[in-house]
């Protein structure tokens, strides 16, 4: 989540998905969209999992995407 107008009150840590980009935070400076992309993907948001974990979290998560398209197509199909 991107966060304008919070003039510095969002508390920033590691693992929250979340960026003031208020010009308060940046030192009154317009911030270029790469330099908070950055900062954003340098987060951990799941501190307690190591690579190997997210690995397993992706699969399992690509595994019910594939499920939920084949659902899907089924259902689509029956009411054409």
């Amino acid at each position: 989540m991107i966060h304008g107008h919070s003039h510095g009150r969002i508390p920033e840590d590691g693992h929250t998905l979340r960026c003031d980009v208020s010009m308060d935070v940046w030192g009154m400076r317009v911030v270029p969209v790469e330099v908070i992309i950055a900062k954003m993907e340098a987060k951990d948001p799941y501190p307690e999992y190591g690579p190997d974990d997210y690995a397993e979290m992706h699969a399992r998560i690509v595994k019910l995407a594939q499920e939920n398209m084949k659902f899907m197509g089924r259902f689509v199909r029956r009411f054409k």
